[in-house]
């Protein structure tokens, strides 16, 4: 059976594909130039360059909101109701 915090994690993990991939796009299109010059053709060249910054927001998406790892803990903060681990202690 399937659990709604099966599908939030989905969520967060769809988050921190593209919310770092939209950022890199913005910032290129935007701030860079990319408006100006941004080659949507069959002889465009290869933007390999992008994915170091898509890759260092996935990291930083994944350290302030790793999703799964909170496994548990679904009550807000001081809060034990939804903390398996935190009635048992408690």
């Amino acid at each position: 059976m399937l659990h709604i915090r099966d599908y939030q994690n989905f969520l967060y993990l769809i988050g921190s594909v593209f919310v770092p991939l939209s950022a890199v796009f913005i910032v290129e299109y935007f701030l860079l130039g990319g408006r100006r010059n941004w080659n949507t053709s069959e002889s465009a060249p290869s933007r390999w360059w992008m994915l170091l910054p898509w890759a260092a927001g996935f990291v930083a998406y994944q350290l302030i909101n790793p999703g799964g790892s909170r496994a548990g803990h679904q009550a807000g903060p001081g809060s034990r109701a939804g903390c398996t681990s935190c009635r048992k202690a408690g």
